[in-house]
């Protein structure tokens, strides 16, 4: 991960001038590429791997493998976009904001498998009928004030062992980030 970001202007930056595809053609799967500032050199490469896959996908008129390889940019540019934020923390010294789990959202609740003796349930913040902490919304707050965008929100709750506090998250596509856990 890097501390400076890398900014994408165009196909060219992205090194796709050699591409037998009409570069208007691509324009809008670019936008949030282009638009974005990357926080990893990684992310990028992947990124550029999967854009020159759908690509040529499109060319070569196979446009199942032009979605499978769209689905695959927009992965990264979540696994980018949940990186950046977890790096802004640091910088923000919010020690308790860290990946949690990796799931996609489907239907009022999800369920992950848990690290260890521990399964979660996810419930949209919405749906979620106690209090959650003020200090929690404080750095939600935070974060989404240092334009941070976060696709949804919702609340872990330990499916075995009513021991375990709930958790409130913040999404990013499928990667879900913890912003606090009740004390």
């Amino acid at each position: 991960m890097r501390n400076e970001s890398i900014t994408i202007n165009s196909l060219n930056d992205l090194g796709f001038q050699d591409l037998p595809v009409p570069a208007n053609s691509l324009q809008p799967r670019l936008r949030d590429a282009a638009e974005r500032q990357w926080s990893s050199d990684k992310n990028l490469r992947d990124f550029k791997k999967a854009f020159r896959g759908c690509a040529l996908s499109i060319y070569n008129g196979f446009p199942k493998q032009a979605e499978i390889y769209q689905d695959e940019c927009m992965d990264i540019l979540d696994a980018d976009r949940a990186d950046a934020a977890l790096c802004f923390t640091k910088q923000l010294r919010l020690k308790q904001v860290k990946l949690f789990a990796l799931a996609n959202p489907k239907g009022n609740s999800i369920f992950v498998r848990g690290r260890g003796r521990n399964d979660w349930r996810i419930t949209p913040v919405n749906r979620f009928e106690d209090r959650i902490p003020l200090e929690h919304l404080e750095t939600l707050t935070k974060l989404r004030q240092h334009d941070i965008k976060f696709d949804g929100f919702g609340v872990a709750m330990p499916v075995q062992r009513r021991s375990l506090d709930p958790i409130l998250l913040g999404r990013f596509g499928k990667y879900w980030i913890e912003i606090g856990r009740w004390a």
